[in-house]
């Protein structure tokens, strides 16, 4: 069974991410559209690069993006992202990001989308669509 929440300690302070509802994704997709150009292009080749190339590469994605990161993360778990950026560090911001990639699961979203945007393409072109 996949988890819907997950409990984590961020800055000493016990927290839930939970599994985002649809009008928390589309606050998220605002944030990821603010990355900038280069993050996004980084991001989008990420699976054909080797893990070594991201490592290398890592930082300047971090820095270019980081208020982005930051608010999707605030988004995520819902802390203020005053308080992720003064209070916590970069291993609570991993952990977050951890948790929110395994309760939203994001690959099985991205994996329905593809079918979905799929079919009604090849219903576009047979004119199957009635």
């Amino acid at each position: 069974m996949k988890k819907t929440k997950i409990k984590i300690t961020i800055n000493e302070k016990e927290i839930e991410v939970k599994k985002l509802a649809l009008g928390k994704y589309g606050a998220l997709l605002e944030a990821l559209d603010s990355l900038p150009k280069e993050v996004t292009k980084e991001i989008t080749t990420l699976d054909k690069k080797s893990t070594e190339d991201f490592i290398a590469r890592l930082p300047m994605l971090l820095g270019k993006s980081w208020d982005s990161l930051i608010e999707v993360l605030a988004i995520a778990s819902g802390l203020d992202n005053k308080y992720l950026a003064e209070e916590c560090d970069l291993v609570d911001g991993a952990n977050l990001l951890k948790a929110m990639l395994e309760v939203n699961d994001f690959l099985e979203v991205k994996n329905a989308l593809v079918v979905m945007f799929k079919k009604g393409q090849s219903e576009i072109k047979t004119g199957s669509g009635e």
